[in-house]
């Protein structure tokens, strides 16, 4: 029980500090799609550090071998999905186009595919890719 709270744990700190950052760096809009997009971006990453902190608690009590690679790709996985989504939606601008809203949709099928953002990230992005443009207007 006490693995899965510090795991838990990291996710949130990651989600706590990349908006401190984004917020730091004034690279957040505060739209709608910017706030539900780097939410989703920081959930696949806090879920590649939650499996990294289970791959780190597995190896203490265990010798080394060479799977530790196999789950060191399966951790950079969707790692990398939130980082590609996380800049993906910090450079939005204006209305989503078709090209945009397949780009997300196959964000959210790889993160369902590698299990990445708890479940809520993708459904997230897939929220996100299917709402109309007028939601995402200023006004």
């Amino acid at each position: 029980m006490g693995r899965t709270t510090i795991s838990f744990d990291s996710g949130a700190i990651v989600a706590f500090f990349g908006f401190v950052l984004l917020s730091w760096k004034s690279l957040i809009k505060l739209g709608i799609l910017n706030l539900v997009g780097i939410s989703a971006g920081l959930l696949y990453f806090g879920s590649g550090l939650m499996l990294l902190m289970q791959m780190l608690f597995a190896l203490i009590g265990s010798t080394y071998n060479s799977l530790v690679v196999v789950t060191l790709v399966f951790v950079s996985l969707p790692v990398i999905l939130g980082f590609v989504l996380v800049k993906k939606i910090v450079f939005f601008k204006g209305k989503l186009s078709i090209r945009d809203r397949i780009s997300l949709l196959v964000l959210a099928l790889a993160g369902l595919f590698t299990w990445s953002g708890l479940l809520l990230g993708p459904v997230l992005v897939i929220i996100v890719s299917l709402l109309p443009n007028r939601v995402f207007r200023k006004k």
